[in-house]
């Protein structure tokens, strides 16, 4: 999986977390890169949320192939949104292990292991958390080819990434002590362009994109995203300006904050607006209707290449 899908990937794993007051024994249908949907025959996986009979606030969250197989087994717990905690693992279609790790408030900490679909050890990551401010730092101790070769041990080698179906290479490296280093190549997936990147100690100190049509882009930042025109103070001018404060829930002294995810296209227009945590349907509804009308954004960029991005917007409401 390359970084862009990484990210889009992180994105959509907070969206289908945005369930807050969930009863217990609830099943609910997900489709791939769109998120929660109503009718099962679209879905791709369901999850089935129980809560814990202890009345410790834990849940049990198992999601299941539509075949009935297992795809993840873990637990949360609710604070507005479901936040992972304890141990996690996630299956492919045909039963081997994909992924096994330990969740520590939403995020993966400790060592990490994926697998091939063939069941053959992957990757072996380190995840922690240091500094000042704290930073999550990532530590790539062991890769592994689908035969059980080793490429990069106790830090040091050639790191393959792979596509989803595991068909081809997309992205490959150097790794020195656990984190990139030298060169790095690979395919800008959606973007019909390829990449070659320069790391010293895992930092990115510069890039080029190159387009099928032989067009390049240099860059020193991975991900520049997009941003309403004239910055955050300007989009909370346009949000107060144009949002109309539902009489009803003002009557009845209802807030909150309303989650909003939608694509920013390369052109900069705003599309598939949805709501990911819901308030009140009066108040999802009017949050809608005024980020459906936001005028274009800046562009954004990944790998230098202007592309189709997934963003979030926190709409608040809030009664003086």
């Amino acid at each position: 999986m390359n970084k862009l899908n990484f990210l889009l990937s992180v994105l959509l794993f907070f969206c289908l977390n945005a369930v807050a007051q969930v009863p217990a024994d609830t099943t609910y249908y997900i489709k791939k890169n769109v998120g929660y949907v109503k009718n099962k025959d679209s879905a791709d996986y369901k999850r089935v949320v129980t809560a814990s009979k202890s009345g410790n606030g834990i849940y049990q969250v198992n999601d299941y192939y539509m075949n009935g197989k297992k795809k993840s087994i873990g637990q949360t717990r609710m604070d507005k949104r479901m936040i992972y905690e304890g141990p996690y693992v996630s299956y492919y279609q045909n039963g081997n292990k994909e992924k096994e790790g330990n969740y520590v408030n939403d995020e993966l900490e400790g060592e990490v292991t994926t697998y091939y679909p063939n069941g053959k050890l992957y990757t072996t990551i380190v995840y922690k958390k240091e500094g000042t401010p704290v930073q999550r730092s990532e530590y790539i101790k062991t890769v592994k080819d689908m035969k059980g070769k080793n490429l990069v041990v106790n830090g040091k080698g050639k790191y393959l990434i792979y596509g989803d179906d595991f068909k081809e290479v997309t992205d490959e490296g150097s790794v020195s002590d656990g984190v990139y280093d030298g060169i790095w190549t690979g395919k800008n997936t959606g973007e019909k362009s390829t990449y070659s990147e320069t790391y010293a100690n895992g930092k990115l100190i510069s890039g080029k994109s190159i387009d099928d049509k032989g067009k390049s882009y240099d860059y020193t930042e991975l991900l520049v995203s997009p941003e309403f025109v004239g910055g955050q103070k300007a989009l909370s001018l346009f949000l107060g300006r144009n949002i109309k404060y539902p009489s009803k829930c003002q009557e009845e002294g209802i807030q909150g904050t309303v989650l909003l995810s939608f694509k920013v296209l390369k052109t900069g227009e705003v599309i598939n607006v949805r709501v990911t945590k819901k308030v009140h349907p009066e108040l999802d509804r009017e949050a809608l209707r005024v980020v459906k009308r936001s005028p274009l954004w800046k562009t954004g960029y990944y790998r230098g290449v202007p592309s189709d991005l997934l963003c979030n917007l926190p709409v608040r409401f809030v009664l003086d």
